[in-house]
């Protein structure tokens, strides 16, 4: 009589904890009177974790981005109030970071600028708040 053992294997598809994921897509904004509103798809990344939103001025180098959140971001919007004055331009960016911490590149950016826009008080280019316009940008 021998006894006979037999084994099993089943083969499990995981994804490498370095896998960086995609990059947010469809950012978007709106403005407000001494705001600005981001928005974005939501992620199909299945290990999502969050999203990072990122903001310079358009005269900065590529490096000096600033992370404005302080956590991750679960909602795929975020209301900015930058302290533009007229004419000055604002780069946006979000990524995306999965549950091992991993961070996409950043998505297509949007620049947002400061308009002087009727009725300011005190004349001479002064005004009560700026108003925002924006564009797609190319570049990071």
């Amino acid at each position: 009589n021998q006894n006979r053992i037999t084994r099993t294997y089943e083969r499990i598809q995981t994804k490498s904890i370095n896998t960086i994921p995609q990059s947010p897509t469809g950012l978007d904004v709106t403005s407000g009177t001494s705001s600005v509103t981001l928005s974005w798809d939501t992620s199909t990344e299945s290990d999502l974790d969050g999203y990072n939103i990122y903001r310079k001025g358009l005269t900065e180098t590529v490096d000096k981005y600033t992370k404005l959140n302080t956590t991750l971001l679960t909602q795929t919007s975020y209301t900015d109030t930058p302290a533009g004055t007229d004419g000055e331009k604002f780069i946006y960016a979000v990524t995306s970071q999965d549950k091992g911490g991993n961070e996409s590149e950043r998505s297509e950016t949007v620049v947002v600028i400061a308009n002087e826009e009727g009725g300011g008080k005190g004349g001479g280019g002064s005004f009560n708040f700026p108003l925002w316009t924006f564009a797609h940008h190319d570049g990071n």
